[in-house]
């Protein structure tokens, strides 16, 4: 028989509350990152994102424009790792 599949899990690091309720009712496992658990500004924070991001399916963020870009993860870097995208940030991306 072979092993359940393990639901995916969702890295919300979107400041918005309900951003991640639809992966959560379709049966994700969301993890929420806020600011004190990793402020990308730090390189211990950074390491700390990104070996999250690593073992995750969807990435939600609400960050500044460029910031995931910086680090790797923007849309075309989410694309190279197999991860989902998604920006819930205020300001538009150009």
């Amino acid at each position: 028989m072979a092993p359940p599949i393990a639901p995916p899990i969702a890295l919300d690091g979107a400041s918005r509350i309900r951003c991640a309720e639809l992966p959560a009712d379709l049966g994700a496992d969301v993890v929420r990152v806020e600011r004190p658990a990793a402020d990308l500004k730090e390189p211990a924070g950074r390491d700390r994102a990104l070996r999250l991001i690593d073992r995750a399916e969807v990435l939600i963020e609400g960050i500044r424009p460029g910031v995931t870009e910086r680090l790797g993860v923007g849309p075309d870097g989410c694309l190279a790792r197999d991860l989902a995208h998604r920006s819930a940030a205020r300001h538009r991306h150009a």
